[in-house]
């Protein structure tokens, strides 16, 4: 299954694919510096990069917190996804 976060012109933004047991994340970094040159305040631009980071770092991440959580990687991504779309003015699609 692979999630995506694009933006109104249907550019993708981040894709990524997950396994019943794994994850794996592209950021495209022309889409990704578009959405940084858009946001208003330094403080955004903070925030946005350090969510990047840990979409970068999402299969880490869901490896945490599997044992704790007992959730897919599908779900993970999902709930993980749709959060950073509603923040960022992204929508989250699945194919």
């Amino acid at each position: 299954m692979t999630h995506f976060l694009r933006t109104n012109n249907n550019e993708t933004v981040v894709d990524i694919e997950t396994t019943d047991d794994d994850i794996r994340t592209v950021i495209d970094i022309k889409e990704y510096s578009k959405l940084l040159l858009s946001l208003d305040s330094s403080s955004c631009v903070d925030n946005c990069i350090n969510d990047f980071s840990q979409l970068q770092d999402i299969r880490g991440l869901w490896f945490e917190m599997v044992n704790v959580m007992n959730i897919t990687p599908q779900k993970f991504v999902e709930q993980v996804l749709r959060n950073y779309a509603a923040i960022y003015g992204l929508f989250y699609i699945v194919d």
